[in-house]
């Protein structure tokens, strides 16, 4: 395999994104794989390019919550060495010990030309095995104990998920969603869709899906994180958040949320001064744009005195848990009145016509935590003019 250690880092790692169950039996008729090894076979011929996986069965041993009963040391490394002794993928096997490598394959164009052929079916993205999730500081997957919030928590997500399944979409993949939590429940939380589908797609790509036939609208939560910090002590966020006297508004709302996520004064201002926004005050990253940082945050530490006390203490994955339940209330008013809907964080994607009626669930939500005054925004693409 030439060339395939030297893009090791650009490669993907092996996924079994898909649905097995409509287009095992035909795999197995035409390539006599097992399961696990139809799942490899869709993901390598949509991959497009070398895709690693691991030798080392070390590398399989997830909390049992988040594993997926196809992708096990034993049958990964079956199917990918039947895979290659019939000559369907190119193969870089590496074996356990090689530090800092792993092995690599990649579909030929016999197994892309003959899976092709006998994929009648959309593809779909699998269900994942755990919609709760909570990582650690690394970003890996840890097990928790089940409590009556992650009880209902997966259920909450098991609904929305079935909402979700059944959308008319076009212009993206279909997709499940879960909750990522960090190091604690306490802490995140956000809806993730698998694989990304509309939430890594462009703002404009996006505005492009069509639901149930229709053209879309995005709405979404106008200076959320400012506002829940408002709310936390007693009071309402200014009309227009990240508007500042003698700043560009842009540099000024980096800075805020910024100042709001920092775990202390002296990365918020690094972060600050090197952020592409601040070459319109001076140089990104000079000493100049140092100066500048500093007087920018002692400038919306008075504008914004009520909430400065809870500036630089690393609150935003606090205030992500909070508008992630936020979230989940909204889908599920939408799903309730059998309304198509879309989760983007803060923000969320329904047909044009039903965008009032998302608009009223997520101010009455947004009511229940004494954000009366909260300010939506809309795009669609006539709005932006595309």
């Amino acid at each position: 395999m030439s060339g395939a250690g030297d893009e090791e880092e650009q490669q993907k790692q092996l996924s079994l994104r898909w649905e097995t169950k409509e287009h095992w039996p035909d795999l197995r008729k035409e390539f006599g794989v097992s399961k696990s090894g139809a799942a490899m076979i869709l993901s390598l011929v949509t991959a497009d390019d070398w895709v690693t996986y691991s030798r080392r069965w070390q590398h399989y041993c997830a909390p049992r919550r988040y594993q997926n009963p196809l992708y096990t040391y034993r049958r990964v490394v079956r199917a990918a060495d039947y895979l290659d002794a019939q000559g369907l993928i190119y193969h870089a096997k590496r074996e356990p010990g090689q530090r800092g490598w792993q092995s690599a394959m990649k579909a030929t164009p016999e197994l892309i030309e003959r899976t092709n052929r006998i994929i009648t079916a959309p593809l779909v993205i699998a269900k994942p095995a755990e919609v709760i999730v909570l990582r650690d500081k690394d970003r890996m997957p840890i097990n928790y104990e089940e409590t009556d919030f992650t009880y209902r928590a997966r259920e909450e997500i098991e609904m929305i998920n079935d909402a979700l399944a059944s959308i008319e979409l076009w212009g993206c993949l279909r997709a499940p969603v879960r909750r990522i939590f960090n190091a604690n429940f306490t802490r995140g939380g956000r809806m993730y869709a698998i694989e990304g589908a509309w939430q890594t797609m462009t703002k404009t790509d996006r505005l492009r899906i069509r639901i149930a036939n229709e053209p879309v609208v995005e709405v979404d939560y106008a200076t959320l994180h400012p506002a829940l910090l408002y709310a936390e002590v007693g009071k309402y966020a200014p009309v227009d958040t990240y508007r500042l006297d003698g700043w560009p508004r842009k540099l000024t709302k980096i800075a805020l949320n910024t100042l709001i996520n920092a775990p202390n004064i002296h990365s918020a201002r690094l972060a600050i001064a090197h952020h592409p926004a601040m070459s319109e005050v001076a140089e990104s990253g000079s000493q100049e744009a140092l100066r500048a940082a500093s007087k920018l945050i002692a400038d919306i530490k008075r504008v914004h005195a009520p909430i400065a006390h809870l500036f630089h203490k690393g609150k935003g994955l606090e205030l992500q848990r909070r508008d992630s339940d936020m979230g989940v209330k909204v889908m599920l008013i939408l799903r309730q009145a059998g309304i198509p809907v879309l989760p983007i964080h803060d923000s969320f994607l329904v047909p044009a016509s039903k965008a009032d009626f998302l608009e009223e669930a997520m101010w009455e939500v947004a009511c229940e935590i004494g954000l009366d005054e909260i300010k939506f925004g809309r795009r669609s693409l006539q709005e932006w003019g595309t």
